[in-house]
């Protein structure tokens, strides 16, 4: 028998864990350590290259030092360059028992029912207002040579220490190369998660060498945040650990700024002129960051699934979800992999019911419902549609157990508008329309001829 079925059908699963999304800001009791080295030899050959000179000028600074060249020779009066033949700047040092505080923000979506969290946005001010400053030296060797005002010998070809002030970081920035990076979440207790995200950090240094600019580009290195995340309602609080560390090795030449020495055997005034072959640069920080967080979205949840379904070609069907989330749902149907969209027998591709009217065989097949927001995916479970290929014939038409005339009076009556209780398509021949057309494929029936 032919009905005519146009279900809201749905079954009920158990909810899953929620993929919800938090901003997290890194709070004040967060730590970092840092450590940083420097090391820059000096250009000693070819032109221009390093070398020492006495601060002497004819017309500024007539009462100055003159540097000459060599242990022997006449006095010429003029202000000989002493080149050297070796060294380098040195620096290095390390937070110690004073660590600095970093401040920043960064988001994180947490799936547990998946095993993943994804991280967004994350940007750390690992300096945050505080120094790391180191001592600068310069180690350098020169020949023996002569000075003028005061007149003396000055020996060389040996090193000697020239300290040339501080090497300080006055700006130390990480912030996550990519949109978004996913890693792994485990289960560490009731509501509480390990996580490991690996991801590319863009390091943004700047620092000074005796208070000019000293050059380090930016670098993007791979780390890993790892740490516990505890998750409670609207709120979460994270312990992590980020450990980044950055060498690289700048070639030259690269020239400082000319600097004042006092001779020390004589008290000469000279004036280094240093220009660096190479700059190497380690710098390396471990982070501990505590961030509280708050729930910014909820994921979505299906509760009610659509259930499988049978009807004849021709009837309706309709599947429908019920799902919950914060802000604007989005929904989207698929038959197998097909995405659908709305258009001739189907209406609400992108809605929480879908419905095929009429159905045909050829939409028979498994059904799905895609449903998104803000933070979150997920997939209905697969209801089936099958569709048969048309109704039984049933010339018993009024359903009273009786093939006869009165199926045929029935039939007249629902055609001419009259009350229909059993329901049935007054279209029996299926042509598309209800009309006298279909009272003679009954008739017909009814004499034993078959149905149309």
């Amino acid at each position: 028998m032919r009905s005519c079925i146009a279900l809201a059908a749905f079954c009920v699963l158990p909810a899953v864990a929620h993929a919800d999304s938090y901003n997290f800001s890194v709070g004040a009791s967060s730590t970092s350590s840092w450590s940083l080295t420097v090391n820059a030899p000096f250009v000693v050959s070819g032109d221009p290259r390093s070398h020492l000179l006495g601060n002497y000028d004819a017309t500024s600074n007539p009462t100055g030092t003159r540097t000459l060249a060599g242990l022997i020779g006449t006095d010429n009066g003029l202000n000989n360059v002493i080149n050297l033949s070796a060294g380098g700047v040195s620096a290095s040092g390390s937070s110690g028992g004073s660590p600095l505080h970093p401040a920043g923000v960064f988001a994180m979506n947490f799936d547990p029912a998946q095993g993943t969290v994804v991280l967004t946005g994350l940007n750390l001010d690992l300096l945050n207002g505080g120094q790391a400053v180191v001592d600068a030296s310069a180690s350098v060797t020169y020949p023996s040579f002569r000075t003028r005002q005061p007149t003396c010998t000055v020996f060389g070809g040996f090193p000697i220490s020239v300290p040339i002030g501080q090497g300080q970081i006055t700006g130390l920035v990480a912030s996550q190369a990519a949109e978004d990076d996913t890693g792994i979440l485990t289960p560490a207790g009731p509501n509480q998660y390990t996580f490991a995200i690996p991801f590319t950090v863009n390091l943004l240094v700047t620092a000074t060498l005796g208070g000019e600019p000293f050059p380090v580009d930016p670098q993007s290195l791979p780390v890993v945040l790892n740490g516990t995340v505890t998750l409670s309602g609207d709120n979460a609080s994270i312990s992590a650990t980020l450990d980044v560390s950055n060498q690289q090795t700048q070639p030259g030449p690269l020239a400082m700024d000319p600097m004042p020495f006092t001779e020390p055997l004589c008290s000469g005034q000279l004036v280094f002129n240093l220009i660096l072959a190479s700059v190497s640069t380690d710098v390396s920080t471990q982070s501990t960051l505590v961030a509280p967080g708050v729930r910014t979205c909820t994921a979505v949840s299906i509760t009610q699934h659509p259930a499988n379904l049978a009807v004849d070609a021709g009837d309706s069907a309709e599947f429908s979800v019920l799902a919950s989330g914060s802000g604007t749902l989005g929904y989207q149907w698929k038959r197998g992999q097909t995405v659908l969209v709305n258009g001739g027998a189907l209406s609400g591709a992108t809605s929480a019911t879908l419905r095929i009217d009429p159905a045909a065989t050829t939409d028979a097949g498994s059904y799905t419902c895609t449903v998104t927001n803000a933070c979150s995916v997920r997939v209905s479970g697969g209801a089936a549609l099958t569709v048969n290929d048309g109704p039984a014939c049933d010339p018993d038409y009024n359903q009273d157990g009786n093939i006869d005339q009165d199926d045929v009076r029935y039939l007249v009556g629902v055609i001419a508008g009259g009350e229909n209780p059993t329901g049935r398509d007054p279209d029996f021949n299926l042509d598309g329309n209800a009309d006298q057309d279909d009272v003679a494929a009954l008739i017909n029936a009814v004499a034993g001829g078959g149905c149309p």
